[in-house]
């Protein structure tokens, strides 16, 4: 079985614990993840951390992917609601009914794009205010259908390891989990 191709688009001003949480959690599963800058190839987080990135957006425009991933930050979101290029792969990904996760700021994108089929979201409460079309659902994590929501920074863990449930099955996420030990809801 080969490895779903995953893209993780990042922006200046994104949130580190966001991202490289799920970033390091997927390719420890074995997960064919894309990194890519919206500009340059260098992209640096809201807490002053630089991540090179694997590519450029515009560079991937053709490829098409299982899974999309938006970390958050509520500055690279903004950037991320600002490239026509995402929203545009953003868009056909999901008429292809393919799986979105967005965590903290980022599922504003979603909302904005009108992307969540009237399914309830979890969004950081900072941000809920902002969310004009959909439920929102106070949870860390929020798994429904081909969507995924993360609250916060707080939840990336258990946000990481839902990805990995979806992505490889319970059991790989479990056994993964047992190097790592994060503490996963009762009910993982």
């Amino acid at each position: 079985m080969t490895a779903p191709k995953i893209l993780l688009p990042l922006a200046h001003g994104f949130e580190e614990i966001e991202a490289v949480t799920v970033i390091d959690i997927l390719r420890r599963a074995g997960a064919d993840l894309t990194i890519a800058a919206l500009q340059g190839k260098e992209v640096t987080g809201g807490h002053d951390i630089t991540i090179t990135c694997d590519a450029q957006l515009g560079d991937l425009l053709d490829r098409v992917w299982d899974w999309i991933i938006l970390p958050g930050g509520t500055e690279g979101v903004n950037r991320m609601l600002a490239n026509d290029d995402l929203m545009a792969i953003l868009k056909k990904h999901h008429s292809q009914q393919k799986a979105i996760a967005a965590i903290c700021a980022a599922p504003l994108i979603l909302d904005r794009e009108m992307l969540t089929n009237g399914q309830a979201i979890t969004i950081h409460p900072a941000i809920a205010p902002q969310i004009q079309f959909t439920k929102i659902d106070n949870q860390p994590v929020i798994k429904k259908n081909l969507l995924i929501t993360g609250r916060s920074a707080g939840a990336a863990m258990t946000f990481a390891f839902t990805l990995v449930k979806e992505i490889f099955g319970h059991e790989k996420a479990i056994q993964l989990n047992k190097g790592v030990m994060a503490e996963l809801p009762a009910n993982f």
